[in-house]
């Protein structure tokens, strides 16, 4: 699977995006993080990359 676009809110339920775009020459590893950012609580969550995250479907 790829780094995901937007995930499930842990806080409320919501949808949390991205909140930095990801371009064809970003280059991840494992141990590296994204941020997300929920539309509806604006609660921040910081998500560490692992191997699975970095494989295309």
């Amino acid at each position: 699977m790829a780094i995901a676009e937007r995930i499930d809110c842990m806080e409320c339920g919501g949808t949390a995006y991205l909140a930095q775009p990801i371009g064809p020459e970003d280059d991840f590893e494992p141990g590296d993080s994204v941020v997300y950012l929920c539309g509806e609580c604006a609660q921040r969550w910081d998500v560490v990359v692992d191997e699975d995250d970095l494989i295309d479907d």
